[in-house]
């Protein structure tokens, strides 16, 4: 596990839908005129999912699959490694294959993937993700924009507000950084519901 982070240290980016849902439409775009048509659309769950399913919609890609990566713990600390946890069952020859992820932050989620798939045998890969982090070590095909802060997606926010509830046992800590997620973007009506739930 990586050395703890202190939360409040942590720069927060909290995404729109609207925002996400624009970024995916220009990467579509850019996806089409860049690439011969993609058979396949993999989705790295979790964060992957939903960016897996609107860029089908737009790419109008009708088969997608998912496969599950465990890496990350808590708010900007993972594990070691990331560790595949649910592999690939079915057979990708000759597919054109999108990797999709929310964001590619160390990238290590989306190198141990493309690793596996091309140890299945399948060479005609791209990847695609909404975010870029400087650090990370692959740099995907798509992307939308590079950030350094840790973005809250808006398919994460109750776990993010149950990780900052847990890991600070104070309240006025646990208020000083829901207050940050709330000047980066977090409507504040909905912090409000989202804690009452988690506490």
């Amino acid at each position: 596990m990586r050395g703890t982070i202190v939360a409040s240290r942590v720069k927060y980016e909290v995404p729109t839908w609207n925002k996400i849902y624009d970024s995916l439409l220009n990467q579509s775009q850019k996806i089409q005129k860049q690439t011969e048509k993609i058979d396949l659309i993999l989705g790295i769950s979790k964060g992957g999912l939903i960016p897996a399913r609107i860029l089908a919609d737009f790419l109008q890609v009708s088969e997608i699959i998912t496969i599950q990566v465990k890496f990350y713990i808590g708010i900007a600390q993972t594990h070691d490694e990331p560790k595949i946890i649910q592999p690939l069952t079915v057979n990708l020859s000759g597919k054109k294959i999108l990797v999709v992820d929310d964001i590619a932050d160390t990238g290590k989620s989306l190198k141990i993937v493309i690793e596996h798939l091309e140890s299945l045998g399948i060479t005609e890969i791209k990847t695609a993700t909404l975010y870029l982090n400087n650090r990370s070590v692959i740099k995907p095909d798509f992307y939308e924009e590079i950030t350094d802060k840790w973005v809250v997606f808006p398919w994460e926010i109750k776990e993010t507000v149950q990780k900052i509830v847990k890991e600070h046992k104070s309240k006025r800590e646990r208020n000083r950084e829901i207050k940050l997620l709330i000047e980066s973007g977090l409507p504040e009506q909905t912090a409000e519901k989202v804690i009452k739930i988690v506490q």
